[in-house]
């Protein structure tokens, strides 16, 4: 057999990666290797013990918070991911139902916007875990950075037209809702474009970012818990709640946010337009089930 050069690098590669693997492996070590994704297993969530050994809350300035969020190898929540977590706690009553459905977060969903236009940047997957191509727009949200109003300055370095692919879907203001700036109805809620982006519509999204029936199944929760707690009289069909307040800025302005979703007693609202370095921020980190942070090489 002919000698192949470019086979040979290929066997050795695969040996060397195969060699890499066995030791992480004996050594319960998580470790990056070169030419292979990281590990990084995100927990399912599905009940008291899980949630609360993953998560933690990191209260204060996000510029500050997500910086140490990250560092210790965590995950940011995105919105979808805080309402499979509530979704799991329904029936609870211990009292770690009333922390998350109760408690604003602040998200891994951000808001890129300049002008009328916004893009809604999703820099997780479905299964939780961090978009790779999407992570430098989390750490653009540090106490390094000069921001303009509370916000990320994108009108430098070509930062905002820099946003795009599959987990960016771009639209504009009045696109993200029929009504915004104000509660909406179940079904405004049920038809917005905003709703079914950061809850995962499989008709708005990309596969990989897809989790089929969860926005329609956390509509109809947020409604039938708001009435039962607040409104027991109303038409649960008249009820305006889960607003969408993007914020407003003028078209010479580029700016990177988080969008915030409130708790049940604020009505359950998005918010894009809160400063990033208000010191009553709230991120919520998700640990995973590998040991290490993702992507991290350890050494001895």
């Amino acid at each position: 057999m002919k000698y192949n050069p470019n086979l040979a690098e290929i066997l050795n590669k695969e040996a060397e990666l195969k060699e890499r693997k066995e030791r992480r492996k004996n050594s319960g070590v998580e470790e990056a290797v070169a030419g292979e994704t990281p590990k990084n297993i995100i927990p399912s969530l599905t009940d008291i013990s899980q949630i609360t050994k993953y998560c933690k809350d990191f209260y204060g300035k996000n510029t500050e918070q997500m910086q140490k969020l990250l560092a210790e190898g965590r995950v940011p929540a995105s919105i979808a991911r805080i309402m499979q977590i509530n979704l799991a706690l329904r029936n609870d009553n211990t009292g770690v139902k009333e922390l998350y459905l109760n408690n604003y977060h602040d998200t891994s969903d951000l808001k890129a916007q300049r002008g009328d236009e916004i893009k809604i940047v999703l820099t997780t997957y479905a299964d939780g875990s961090m978009v790779p191509s999407l992570r430098k727009y989390l750490d653009l949200i540090n106490p390094d950075e000069e921001l303009i109003d509370g916000a990320v300055n994108l009108g430098i370095d070509n930062r905002y037209d820099a946003i795009q692919g599959e987990g960016v879907i771009v639209t504009n203001r009045k696109g993200l809702a029929k009504v915004i700036d104000s509660g909406l109805t179940k079904k405004q809620a049920m038809d917005s474009l905003f709703w079914k982006v950061v809850l995962r519509d499989p008709d708005e999204v990309p596969d990989k970012y897809a989790i089929p029936g969860l926005h329609k199944e956390v509509v109809m929760y947020i409604f039938s818990e708001y009435r039962q707690r607040f409104a027991p009289t109303e038409d649960i069909n008249k009820i305006k709640i889960m607003g969408v307040y993007p914020g407003s800025i003028s078209n010479n302005v580029a700016e990177l946010r988080a969008w915030c979703f409130s708790g049940l007693g604020y009505r359950s609202y998005a918010s894009g337009g809160y400063v990033l370095d208000y010191g009553s921020g709230r991120l919520l980190g998700i640990a995973s089930e590998t040991p290490g942070a993702p992507g991290r090489r350890k050494r001895k």
